[in-house]
């Protein structure tokens, strides 16, 4: 299972008008990670959010200080099995009827 931490501050404050702009820190992640897997979970207190994102075989999972917008990423992707791309293919040539 490959995993990737990384330690980092925002470009912008995860704050404005008083509440943690979770679509602009999703977004943000999203781009500079790669990650596409749906949010699974999100949430904040006074101090520190998190938002989840998790998939077949993927979770990623960032936590950040609410107030100096410094965060933590956390990615882990397990590696395709040689019978999950086998099936995959079997499935596309089935779905295309070529066998």
């Amino acid at each position: 299972m490959p995993t990737r931490r990384e330690h980092r501050t925002f470009l912008k404050p995860v704050v404005a008008d008083g509440n943690v702009d979770f679509l602009a820190v999703t977004e943000f992640v999203r781009a500079k990670y790669g990650i596409s897997a749906p949010v699974s979970d999100y949430g904040a207190d006074a101090a520190q959010g998190h938002v989840s994102f998790a998939g077949p075989g993927y979770a990623a999972a960032v936590v950040f200080d609410v107030a100096t917008s410094t965060y933590t990423v956390d990615i882990e992707q397990q590696a395709s099995s040689p019978c999950s791309t086998t099936c995959t293919r079997a499935a596309a040539r089935a779905a295309r009827g070529s066998g």
